[in-house]
C-alpha cells in the first residue's frame, strides 16, 4: 500500500512540477510518499530498533538536506526524529510491532536491502555533496584569484591614479603660477593702458592746443596776408603817383626848356 502511495505521490510530485511550477510544493509531496513508505517498512519489519530497514532513515535525513532547503530539511529531518524516537520509546516500552514473515530469500534480500543499500544511497549522495564542495572550492578559490588579480590591478590603477593625480597637482601649481603671472602682467598692461590714456589726455590737450595755435597762425597769416596786399596795392597807387609825377616832371622840364629856348630866341 505504501509502496502505491510513494509511486502515487511521486508522479503527483513530477506532474505539479510541471504544470504548476512550485518545486517547493512538488519537493514536500516527494518527502511525504519517501517518508511514509519507509516509516512503514520500519514499523511493519519490528520498529526502529528491532528493522532491518532502520538505515532507512538516516538516508531520509540525507535526503533531504540534499534535496530541500535548510528550513524543509530540518523540519522533515523532526518529523522523522521524532516518529523514530516514538517507535523506539515504544520499543522500551513493550510495545509488540509487527513482524514481516518472509522466506529465507526474501529475508536475505531485505536484510541486504536494508542495510547495504541504503549505506550505498548515502555514499552516493556524501559523494555527490563532496563534489558539490569541491567544485564549491575550487570556485571559490579561482574566485579568490580572480580577486587577487582585480585586486592587484585595483592597486596598480590606484598608484597609476595616484601619479595622475600628483602630476595634476603639479600641472595645477604650474597654472597658478602663470596664472600669478598672466595677474601681474594683466596690472601692468592696466598701469601701461592708464599711462597711454593719460598721454593720450595729454597728447589730445596738446594737439588741441596746437590746433588754436595753428588757427591763431592762420589767422595771423591770413590778416598778414591781407596787409602784404594792402601794402602792395598801396605800393601800386604809389608807384602810378611816382609816374604821373615823373611824367608831370618830364613835361614841366621840357616846358621850361621851350620856355629857356623861346627867351633866348
Amino acid at each position: 500500500l505504501t509502496s502505491v502511495i510513494l509511486i502515487t505521490l511521486e508522479l503527483i510530485s513530477a506532474s505539479s512540477l510541471k504544470w504548476f511550477k512550485q518545486p517547493a510544493l512538488s519537493l514536500n509531496l516527494g518527502f511525504v510518499g519517501m517518508s511514509v513508505h519507509a516509516l512503514n517498512i520500519i514499523y511493519q519489519s519490528g520498529g526502529v530498533v528491532d528493522s532491518t530497514q532502520t538505515y532507512w532513515v538516516p538516508l531520509l535525513v540525507v535526503a533531504f538536506f540534499l534535496s530541500g532547503t535548510r528550513l524543509i530539511a530540518i523540519a522533515w529531518s523532526g518529523v522523522v526524529i521524532a516518529i523514530s524516537a516514538l517507535m523506539t520509546h515504544q520499543h522500551v516500552s513493550g510495545f509488540e510491532f509487527p513482524q514481516l514473515v518472509l522466506s529465507e530469500a526474501s529475508q536475505r534480500l531485505e536484510i541486504w536491502s536494508g542495510t547495504v543499500l541504503p549505506l550505498v544511497v548515502i555514499c552516493i549522495a556524501q559523494a555527490f555533496t563532496a563534489k558539490q564542495r569541491d567544485d564549491a572550492i575550487e570556485n571559490a578559490e579561482a574566485a579568490k584569484v580572480e580577486s587577487e588579480q582585480v585586486a592587484k590591478k585595483a592597486t596598480e590603477g590606484e598608484l597609476h591614479l595616484a601619479e595622475v593625480l600628483e602630476q595634476a597637482n603639479l600641472n595645477s601649481i604650474e597654472l597658478k603660477s602663470v596664472s600669478q603671472a598672466l595677474d601681474e602682467q594683466s596690472s601692468q598692461l592696466d598701469e601701461q593702458v592708464n599711462a597711454l590714456n593719460v598721454n593720450s589726455e595729454s597728447q589730445a590737450s596738446a594737439a588741441e592746443q596746437m590746433s588754436q595755435q595753428v588757427h591763431h597762425m592762420a589767422t595771423g597769416i591770413e590778416e598778414s596776408s591781407k596787409f602784404v596786399e594792402e601794402l602792395r596795392e598801396k605800393s601800386e597807387d604809389v608807384h602810378q603817383q611816382a609816374e604821373k609825377s615823373s611824367e608831370l616832371l618830364e613835361d614841366s622840364t621840357q616846358a621850361i626848356s621851350q620856355i629857356i629856348t623861346s627867351h633866348e630866341e
